[in-house]
């Protein structure tokens, strides 16, 4: 790669990078770049994860209280799923100009780019404009709307794959019109290549 890439560079070698599915994340933290545009930090710096680790706790309003090793390799900041849920809201009403607002505007206008092409996550950005929506490690998930509503869910099992209908629900629930994703809200279930039955959320 010719030059310091811009970030409009950093989007399109994300999407050069995901052979399987490389996440868009993961290409910011081999090359950290300051607001100028410079290589500040190279990929394995701790000071790079330091940093995370610090704007994850400012926003969340709490502590990290366990840091462990996600499976892309990439570290894992644990904290309350309340911190969660603030951290969302604070991205999703940042104001513009700022970093938080820089994220949010990015996760927005590339949701493929936070999810993957055709999850069910990148769909919730797609369909409802303004939502922000990541899951995470075992089940964990987050949301966050415009209008200060926020959520974050964890299933105790581990499994993903009722935390968006989950997360749906509670979000309507604080007031956001989730109908454009109506159809998210239920998760058919197969027995023998067939739906024999569907998870609903009781929130």
């Amino acid at each position: 790669m010719n030059g310091v890439p811009s970030i409009g560079g950093v989007v399109q070698l994300a999407e050069v990078v995901r052979g399987g599915f490389v996440e868009s994340r993961h290409v910011g933290l081999a090359v950290a770049l300051d607001r100028d545009g410079r290589i500040v930090h190279e990929a394995g710096d701790d000071q790079v994860q330091q940093r995370i680790a610090q704007e994850c706790a400012r926003l969340a309003g709490t502590k990290i209280d366990v840091t462990t090793v996600d499976g892309c390799g990439a570290p894992l900041l644990g904290f309350s799923l309340t911190g969660l849920a603030r951290a969302f809201a604070r991205l999703a009403t940042a104001p513009p100009g700022t970093p938080e607002a820089a994220v949010a505007d990015a996760m927005r206008t590339h949701p493929e780019l936070v999810g993957g092409r055709g999850h069910v996550n990148t769909e919730v950005m797609r369909l409802l404009p303004g939502v922000l929506a990541k899951g995470g490690a075992e089940g964990v998930l987050a949301m966050a709307a415009p209008d200060r509503s926020a959520v974050a869910v964890k299933a105790i099992d581990g499994s993903p794959r009722a935390t968006t209908a989950i997360a749906l629900a509670l979000l309507e629930r604080c007031g956001t019109d989730t109908s454009a994703a109506e159809h998210l809200r239920t998760v058919s279930v197969l027995g023998g290549g067939q739906v024999v039955g569907e998870i609903r959320p009781s929130v």
